[in-house]
């Protein structure tokens, strides 16, 4: 008998979904700026689960002088939708619903060598995202038959099974100037790495209801 030739298609209708934009230089610039004024001030470490010590608090104001609260707030109205588009067993329409979407908070994150974030998720908020400002070259360690995952995020999500036919986390190459938006209940970690240089980020969290 010879082999069924049969068209397949790999489905990925479960999990939590991710957004990816990436943004222009100028508005890379702009944050890095701020960024660079706000190093040591207005800590948040001791209020979040990283073991990174510089991750300065940003506010309303400082977001809005240079523009950015309200392109982080369009992208989660995009995100909300395009998730809520999708979901086949809800009757959305976007002209019937108002999308009142909220900033909760935003901080720069300044991770420095062998600084990490272990597997957490965000409270008190609906979504939340990071923006990558500057990705440095980091020193090789040389691991021997392993991939090298050092600076990445790695997002976990908690609800497959372990078999070898459900994938359970998924890693990022981190790349100046990429958005990644997801569930704040999403678990996520960040590796450390090594190298002299700063792994810069932003940070924030979104909280939205239908009306």
């Amino acid at each position: 008998m010879s082999e069924l030739e049969l068209d397949t298609t790999i489905l990925s209708p479960f999990g939590p979904r991710i957004l990816c934009v990436k943004l222009p230089d100028n508005i890379i610039e702009r944050i890095n700026h701020l960024g660079d004024t706000q190093q040591n001030k207005n800590n948040m470490d001791g209020r979040l689960a990283g073991q990174i010590k510089d991750e300065p608090e940003l506010t309303d104001e400082e977001m809005d002088s240079i523009g950015i609260k309200k392109i982080f707030m369009d992208i989660g109205q995009q995100y909300v939708h395009t998730i809520l588009s999708d979901k086949h067993h809800f009757d959305y329409n976007k002209d019937d619903f108002y999308i009142n979407m909220k900033f909760v908070s935003g901080w720069i994150v300044n991770q420095k060598e062998n600084e990490y974030n272990p597997a957490h998720y965000h409270s008190n908020c609906s979504i939340s995202a990071v923006l990558y400002l500057k990705v440095p070259e980091f020193r090789p360690r040389g691991f021997v038959g392993k991939k090298n995952i050092d600076g990445y995020i790695e997002f976990i999500n908690s609800t497959v099974d372990h078999s070898m036919l459900s994938a359970g986390s998924y890693l990022v190459k981190p790349q100046v100037g990429q958005l990644l938006m997801f569930p704040s209940t999403l678990l996520h970690t960040v590796y450390p790495f090594q190298g002299p240089e700063e792994r810069r980020s932003l940070a924030f969290n979104l909280s939205y209801e239908l009306v």
